[in-house]
């Protein structure tokens, strides 16, 4: 996983987002059964492919966000910013997040279509990849 860095503007634009919303809990449960995660607590990322990402929220939570067609340079990037579109800084909805890479003609805004937590076996191979055991 790659920790986080947020490019500049975006993060001015995540800071303006995420002003308001509840208090400081990392990850919850919505009152539906929905998951939940605060965008402020995305501290690592992975790619998975062209059209989703895998993001670690708050302590040990993993999710599996799917983007919107493609987002080319997704797979490629070190940095990336997830923007919360929900008006809070919280995450309940794949409708909710946005995920902003830097792409060579600027910023590559791609929306978020799919969210789930990933199973414990998901979140191990994701912490140790084969290429790193022995």
């Amino acid at each position: 996983m790659k920790p986080v860095h947020s490019l500049l503007p975006v993060l001015v634009l995540l800071a303006a987002c995420g002003a308001g919303g509840p208090g400081p809990r990392a990850a919850a449960d919505a009152p539906n059964g929905r998951q939940c995660f605060n965008v402020r607590t995305v501290s690592d990322f992975s790619s998975a492919g062209r059209d989703a990402i895998n993001v670690r929220a708050g302590g040990n939570r993993y999710y599996r966000l799917d983007i919107l067609g493609v987002c080319p340079n997704i797979d490629f990037s070190f940095r990336l910013a997830l923007r919360s579109r929900s008006g809070s800084s919280w995450v309940c909805d794949p409708t909710d997040a946005e995920v902003i890479v830097r792409g060579p003609t600027g910023l590559e805004r791609c929306p978020v279509v799919a969210m789930r937590p990933l199973t414990p076996p998901e979140v191990e191979a994701i912490r140790h990849p084969a290429s790193r055991r022995h």
